[in-house]
């Protein structure tokens, strides 16, 4: 585990800022030393904790991946697995209570991992048109004069 920028805390090294993109999981790291301390703190009977919230992340992207990578939705395996982070309220309370928050901050690291691998590079083709776009706009308002 390193440090995560401005937190002061430990980010799975995968979690960090540069590892995956900008500002993708920049506020879980700024909060790493509050994660260890409060990720398994429930607020209330009805609340999640931060932990299962940070499971719920990875479960949302598992299912987001195997939708764009394989075409198909969650399989009764990966359902049964994945299911209490997917549903949070008093399931997970039930089911995954009680886990330290590292054990979140690794499962959405290594989630994020395929995800990160396989679509930042498209996220910086679409950044690069974007910021293409507006310099070719400035250019014709000026070229048009």
């Amino acid at each position: 585990m390193r440090a995560g920028r401005g937190g002061g805390g430990a980010c799975p090294r995968g979690l960090a800022p540069s590892s995956v993109g900008p500002g993708v999981t920049s506020p879980v790291c700024r909060h790493a030393r509050l994660l260890v301390s409060y990720g398994s703190v429930l607020h209330d009977p009805q609340s999640n904790t931060i932990g299962a919230l940070l499971g719920h992340i990875a479960a949302i992207e598992i299912a987001y991946q195997v939708d764009t990578f394989e075409g198909r939705g969650l399989t009764p395996r990966e359902r049964q697995r994945w299911g209490a982070l997917l549903d949070l309220g008093e399931r997970a309370r039930r089911e995954i209570g009680g886990r330290p928050v590292a054990y979140y901050l690794h499962l959405l690291k290594d989630v994020r991992q395929k995800t990160a691998n396989n679509y930042f590079k498209w996220f910086h083709v679409f950044e690069d048109e974007i910021n293409h776009r507006g310099q070719i706009r400035w250019l014709c308002k000026r070229l048009s004069r």
